[in-house]
């Protein structure tokens, strides 16, 4: 009996080690069929019961091969690119990573095709939107101030709470713009746009969530920036896209939700990783600290920043990559706007207010920006729209920055 037993464990031990052997080998690519010459290698995950991926960027880079009918073969087993992304291809040696670099840009360049031809200017600029807006995921931006609670002082006063007033909770203004915060400038922007009462609270304090900005009224306390105008919306009675017709609803909320989900992270990286972020962001987060201290705490916030842009995928591409995908957004939104006034005409909406928060804080506090230069170049339309909000709802934008200026 027990020379039984052993020859049974003996037996299960042999056939575990077979499988694990089957399963390293399969890991490592051992068994990965060789790919013929112009022939693309499409590394992805392999298909789940009821779908052909359970990855939309998996689904949409096959799809794009079909549609362009360019071979290629797939590999299901579960190597990931040196950028650690999945899907990616290999073609004639090369390795490409990233369903839109992939897909959108070489394998277009590569193979000359173009299954967006037939759309115009715009339509691709909406068609851009609205690929973003579905692609990006929706990451919440990480406390970058907590270390600067009281960068006001100490004998700062805080405004009063009064019944039928908003109190705005955000970040103290820059040196060439309103906030250096894009959700700040767009809620300030919506307040003034409606018409709404309000003050600001310039006290670096987070709501509950860890959001900034948010804001109180009447005892209620409500977090994150379009939460907030979907509050005062209903609070106030106040709709400021009610110019609009569903269809430019529809593409303003895609324009909307591609600068604050993806173009937004390239401003992040280029704050917090470029020259930019070493000669003037110490002073802009902690100026009111003694020197030495300025820069440990820049350094100690800049490592939580760069950390949380690495698990935002988007910001594991190299720098020009990064900006190049940003340049895009912005072109897109360029073409939208045209020559008109407003995305959408004589008035303005919240993506308006969007596009405007985004412009001032990457390019008017980033002048040197690769942002800035697009505006400067290719989409100069959006500095000329930025200059018409500022203008039609920020008179007082110099007094603004002054006291800036005079509290250094």
């Amino acid at each position: 009996m027990q020379t039984s037993a052993s020859i049974l464990a003996l037996l299960q031990l042999q056939l575990l080690s077979f499988i694990s052997s089957r399963i390293a080998n399969k890991l490592q690519g051992k068994n990965k069929r060789p790919t013929k010459p112009g022939t693309v290698l499409l590394h992805q995950f392999a298909p789940f019961e009821l779908a052909v991926s359970d990855s939309p960027p998996c689904i949409k880079l096959e799809a794009f091969l079909r549609m362009s009918k360019i071979p290629y073969e797939n590999d299901y087993n579960v190597k990931f690119s040196k950028k650690v992304k999945m899907p990616w291809i290999e073609f004639n040696g090369q390795e490409i990573a990233d369903s839109n670099f992939c897909g959108i840009q070489f394998l277009k360049i590569e193979f000359q095709v173009d299954i967006d031809c037939h759309l115009s200017a715009t339509e691709k600029a909406i068609a851009h939107s609205v690929r973003t807006m579905l692609e990006e995921k929706h990451l919440l931006f990480v406390v970058i101030y907590f270390l600067a609670k009281k960068s006001q002082g100490k004998n700062s006063k805080r405004p009063t709470k009064k019944r039928g007033i908003v109190l705005l909770h955000q970040f103290a203004p820059f040196e060439l713009a309103v906030s250096g915060s894009p959700p700040c400038t767009k809620l300030e922007t919506f307040l003034r746009m409606s018409k709404i009462p309000y003050e600001n609270d310039y006290n670096v304090k987070f709501s509950k969530k860890g959001k900034m900005p948010w804001i109180e009224f009447n005892g209620q306390e409500i977090a994150d920036s379009n939460f907030c105008i979907q509050f005062l919306k209903s609070e106030f009675q106040v709709d400021i896209d009610c110019h609009l017709s569903a269809t430019e609803k529809a593409i303003a909320h895609s324009v909307h939700t591609m600068l604050e989900e993806n173009t937004y992270w390239a401003m992040m990286y280029y704050r917090f990783s470029s020259e930019f972020a070493i000669k003037y962001m110490p002073g802009f987060l902690f100026g009111n600290r003694v020197l030495p201290l300025r820069y440990l705490l820049f350094y100690m916030v800049r490592r939580e920043v760069m950390s949380q842009l690495w698990s935002y995928e988007i910001s594991r591409h190299p720098a020009q990559d990064l900006y190049e995908i940003a340049q895009r957004d912005l072109i897109a939104v360029s073409a939208i706007l045209g020559q008109k006034k407003f995305l959408f005409g004589e008035k303005p909406c919240v993506a308006d207010a969007a596009l405007f928060a985004f412009i001032t804080t990457s390019t008017w506090d980033c002048p040197e920006s690769p942002f800035a230069e697009l505006t400067k170049s290719k989409a100069q339309n959006l500095e000329k729209h930025a200059q018409r909000m500022k203008e039609m709802f920020y008179p007082d934008w110099d007094e603004i920055i002054s006291k800036k200026t005079k509290s250094d």
